[in-house]
């Protein structure tokens, strides 16, 4: 959700979504498997459909020249953003070292949702 405010466009055509209507998928630069931490911003753009399948295709140096993007500090997230993503990420990590991390989550959104009805 961070990425796709942050670039609010497919960041290679301009489109505003994916040519079903959908939104835009995120496409990692560097794939997944290969990335030190693959969910970075800065690892991730707002692409549609289209543009996801020829960037998938092409070594991260020019799937950055295809985006017009000179740096990867031109992807880091900042104020609002940046912050969700900082809290969003040590919600997880509390969830994920849990015994069961289904409870926490169960709990917390329990706890949201009595503070939405006060």
């Amino acid at each position: 959700m961070a990425v796709r405010r942050r670039d609010g466009e497919c960041v290679r055509c301009g489109q505003e979504k994916s040519s079903n209507g959908r939104a835009l998928h995120v496409h990692h630069i560097v794939p997944e498997k290969e990335a030190e931490d693959p969910h970075d911003p800065q690892n991730l753009l707002s692409v549609c459909e289209a543009c996801h399948q020829t960037l998938e295709k092409l070594p991260p140096e020019e799937q950055l020249r295809e985006c017009d993007i000179d740096s990867l500090e031109q992807l880091r997230l900042h104020g609002g953003a940046a912050e969700w993503l900082s809290k969003y990420r040590e919600q997880i990590e509390v969830f994920a070292s849990a015994p069961n991390p289904w409870l926490g989550m169960f709990a917390e959104a329990q706890k949201h949702l009595r503070q939405q009805s006060e």
